[in-house]
């Protein structure tokens, strides 16, 4: 579950052999799982880690785990991660925890992309193979949380303006 929410591009079969290989890199015995101590070892102990996770992304994904849709739909957003989540589950409209294309277009838009989608494409690509992901799968949770966090990007997200983005997406 942690590895799908961080955005593993894989399917089950492949995780498993992923598994396999964290749990014999860090000696942990695959058939028994990882205890909580391992855990938050494998999370927290290296930062350049694929399953590194900081206290904002812990907070975000322990939402999508208690109740994806929630926050978003009962309850105004209060923190930065609250509002990038809401955001990023409003665009999510086929709830599979990736922005595709058309997805992605629609938040483009709401940051002031002027061109039809159509014109997107090269857009798509291109941020797809600066974030090194896969165009058919998409923009995970934690890629969108790093686009929405970079200044250089035309979609970053300021905080001024997060509420008024969320209504945008939202409709």
């Amino acid at each position: 579950m942690y590895a799908r929410l961080n955005g593993y591009p894989g399917g089950a079969q492949e995780f498993r052999e992923e598994y396999d290989g964290i749990c014999k890199q860090n000696k942990f015995n695959s058939s028994l799982g990882l205890d909580s101590k391992n855990f938050e070892n494998l999370i927290s102990a290296n930062k350049d880690g694929d399953y590194y996770s900081d206290d904002e992304e812990l907070k975000v994904l322990l939402q999508q785990l208690q109740s994806p849709a929630k926050l978003s739909r009962t309850q105004e957003p209060r923190t930065r991660a609250e509002f990038v989540a809401a955001i990023f589950e409003a665009v999510d409209r086929n709830r599979d925890g990736f922005l595709d294309q058309s997805e992605m277009f629609t938040y483009a838009q709401a940051s002031g992309f002027p061109e039809p989608e159509e014109d997107f494409i090269e857009e798509w690509t291109s941020l797809c193979k600066e974030m090194s992901l896969d165009p058919k799968k998409g923009v995970d949770m934690r890629a969108f949380q790093q686009i929405t966090a970079d200044s250089d990007s035309p979609y970053v997200l300021q905080d001024s303006g997060m509420a008024t983005m969320l209504n945008d997406v939202r409709g």
